[in-house]
Formats: C-alpha cells, structure tokens, sequence
C-alpha cells in the first residue's frame, strides 16, 4: 500500500561489511548478539514490548466468539514468551490504510510510540526513517540471503546500497482481477481474460457488461486509486522512470503520456464502469456488491482469496490485470512485492528484544505455522515452499507471478508519503469528471515540485 525495483534475492557479505563501517550508530550489541538479535531467553528483568500490529487479523468481524486464543498472532506471541521468560507482548492494533504514517509520525515525536510494528514499505516506511532503528547490523549475511523484498525497506530503495530500516514481512505476490463467470457468461463473454491486452480492450468488456445491466467493477477508496492506476503508470513509464517522475528527473505528471493514463483512468468513473461511490467506500462494501452479483469485477491479494472462494465458489474466475497498451515496456504483469515490513522505533528501551521477536515471526518454524493457520500470505523467504501447504490454485498463481519480472513493485510505496496522499486525495474529484486529466496532472506536479523544494 514502488532500473526494475525487483525483489532482493541474494545479500552480499560486502554489504553487510560495508554497512558495518561506517559512521552509524551501532546498536548496543556484543559480537554474539548481532546474528541473533540479542538474548531474552533466560533474563530476570521483566520487559514488556508494544507491538503495533495491522498485518495480523486479532479480530473476527463475522464470528464474535473467536477468543484471542484462537488466532495465529496470540498462538505466536504465546509461543515467543514461552520461549523468553520475562518478556510479554502488548498487541494493539494499528491502521491498515495511509493514516498510519501520521499516527506513527505523531507517536514517535513524542517518543511515545510502539517497540515494534509492521508498516507499509517503500516511501511510507524510509518517510519515518528518523524514527526507527537501522536494522544491517543485527543481521547476518546468511540471514540476509534467506528473506527476500530488502530493497522494500532499504534507503534509495536499494540494499545493496542504502541503509535497511525494516525487515520485509511477507509478500504481497501479484494482485489479481476476479470476476464472476455467471456475469461474463451473460454479458456473452466466454474468456475474460482475452480482453486484457489492452484498455480499448478492457473498455470493449465493461461496455458488454454495463449492456447486459450490472455494474463491471467494484472497488474501494483506496483501490480504485492505487490499483490500476498505479499498474498504468508503472507499466507505461517503468518503475525507473516512476523514480524518475518522483525526482523530476526527465518526467512530469503534466508529460503527455502521463496525462493519457490520467485521461483512461478517469473513463473507469465517467463512463460508468466503476461503482457509484467506489472513492468513499471501505473494503467491506465494494466485496458486497461483487459478492451479491451487483458488480462483476473486483481487484483482490491473496488476503482476498478464502474469502472470495467462500462467498462465490464454482462462480469465481480470476485473471491478470489489464494493460493499458500492448506497446508499453511492462505488459502481462502485475503489482505486488514485499507490501509490508516489520520496524523496530529508534527510541525503544528494548531494541534487542524487539529484533528478536522479528526473527522469531519471520523465522522458518513461524513462516511454516502461518501457513498452517492459513493465513494467506505469499512466501517470501527461501526456506519455506508454500505448495507444501496449500493446492489452492489461485494462491500458487499468486506465488508464480510474484517472481516474474513484469511483477511491479507498489508505485504509491515509491512516491513520498506526501504525494500518494495528495494523488489519494484529488482521486475523487478526477474519477468523477470534476477534475480535467490536465488539471490533475498539474496539481501533481506542484506538489512533487513543493515536496522537493522542501527536501533542499
């Protein structure tokens, strides 16, 4: 919620060497405590660690009489206090959406915030880099090399290079459109995913959709912004040059190919493709219409997955996103990568204990008994293979286009925070024809312009 930003799959031990030699502050670990994150196992002090958690469901909306108990998340926190006498985990929940990067920034000025949490990488997360706890030195080079996506959480975007401050937490894979088979069928469609080539294409199907009386595609406030829009910007200007864009370094929003984009998205919501109301509406209500037959299409990860098959069985399809042009440099790809990271604040008393529990969650056995729990996340580590624990096909797709290089690292996780915000905030108005492609583009651009002046 972001040159190819690939994902990280092999760390060098001259980077680890490298990162070890310069001016940092290193934390205050002995030689031993470094691989391992320092020792909480067999301590008499009593620590309490405040976890800041929006990765983990502690919650059941639609089954009141789940303990906490019965979720993965207290099971391993159990589990890592069985395991380190003297130190317990305070779980408190933390927004899932952009307003965590205020509340997070707000927190951490007054040093008040969490120990650890989990937040979105990219921009959003080296945006609070002045707040959290540089993280080369408490990791080997083994360690490195087993968990994939640091480019994520690295300064520059780039670990071979930059300073990491977070840990990549899992992968998001590759975000897929799901359809209805029952409303292509009657719209006289037989294969959807032929009408993906491009958006003349994809606009061909919704119109065969809106004839045949149900609204083509249902999305959320923050979907419809940072889904197709984000893929058509990615795949038309490359990650590069999106990085390019950010910098204004030989792009502009304003450029012509940029407005073009601006222009076809908007078509989503001024022609009547898109939901009424999709700009204000929560996750829960887009799903509904595409769960009640009221929508045929609807963007999802694999979080989406279970749900989707439990509410719509035999009746789901899913496909590829669109492409806006079989002519840009990106085609048949997707969006996705390491979407989430873990974060250790520079101001916690027990940094050594935090790392730990990271290791702890993102250990092989951890990994492994998510995936006994079913939690629907994409393996980012080498040690675990996910088809060993499920044959869903939909998941194991995901899996399989998350490492193909037409894969797209999220664009708004490469923009400052400042400028996805801003992008989120005019999105309403251009979706709805109150706001000219042009004047859209405009307004972008003023605002990348004021972020960099304020940067100098």
């Amino acid at each position: 919620m972001k040159v190819r930003l690939s994902l990280l799959a092999v760390a060098f031990m001259a980077f680890l060497l490298s990162a070890c030699g310069n001016n940092e502050k290193l934390p205050d670990l002995s030689a031993n405590d470094k691989a391992d994150g320092g020792g909480g196992a067999g301590t008499d002090k009593q620590i309490k660690l405040v976890f800041w958690n929006n990765r983990f469901p502690s919650v059941d909306s639609s089954d009141k009489t789940k303990k906490k108990e019965d979720f993965y998340i207290y099971q391993a926190i159990q589990r890592f206090e069985d395991s380190h006498p003297g130190v317990t985990i305070d779980v408190q929940a933390f927004p899932d959406d952009i307003s965590q990067v205020t509340k997070f920034r707000t927190a951490s000025i007054a040093a008040n915030g969490p120990d650890v949490a989990t937040l979105w990488t990219g921009n959003y997360l080296l945006g609070l880099k002045n707040y959290l706890e540089p993280m080369n030195d408490y990791f080997s080079a083994d360690e490195l090399s087993r968990i994939q996506g640091w480019d994520a959480v690295a300064e520059g975007l780039d670990a071979k290079q930059g300073q990491i401050y977070g840990v990549p937490s899992s992968s998001d894979g590759s975000m897929l459109l799901f359809y209805s088979k029952k409303a292509m069928l009657k719209a006289g469609v037989d294969d959807p995913s032929l009408y993906m080539t491009n958006f003349d294409k994809f606009s061909e199907l919704m119109d065969k959709l809106k004839t045949s009386g149900i609204t083509p595609i249902s999305l959320d406030k923050t979907t419809y912004v940072f889904h197709f829009l984000s893929y058509w910007l990615a795949q038309t200007l490359t990650p590069g040059g999106l990085a390019d864009l950010v910098n204004k370094k030989g792009h502009n929003f304003s450029d012509p190919e940029v407005v073009d984009v601006l222009d076809k998205w908007g078509e989503l919501g001024t022609k009547g493709y898109l939901a009424a109301g999709s700009s204000n509406a929560d996750e829960g209500q887009a799903t509904q219409l595409f769960y009640t037959g009221k929508a045929a299409m609807i963007t999802g990860g694999p979080w989406n997955v279970e749900d989707f098959q439990k509410a719509m069985g035999d009746d789901l399809g899913y496909m590829r996103f669109p492409d806006i042009s079989e002519k840009a440099p990106i085609t048949n790809g997707g969006l996705g990568g390491a979407g989430s990271g873990w974060v250790v604040t520079e101001y916690s008393a027990h940094k050594k204990e935090a790392v730990e529990f990271i290791k702890f969650m993102m250990s092989k056995e951890e990994k492994e008994e998510q995936l006994k729990g079913q939690l629907a996340f994409i393996v980012n580590v080498t040690d675990v293979d996910l088809s060993k624990f499920t044959d869903n096909p939909i998941m194991l797709y995901m899996q399989e286009r998350a490492s193909s290089p037409n894969n797209i690292f999220w664009p708004d996780n490469v923009f400052p925070s400042e400028l996805s915000a801003e992008i989120s905030s005019l999105a309403s108005l251009a979706i709805t024809g109150k706001m000219s492609p042009e004047d859209f583009a405009k307004k972008l651009d003023e605002k990348r312009d004021e972020l960099l002046k304020n940067a100098q």
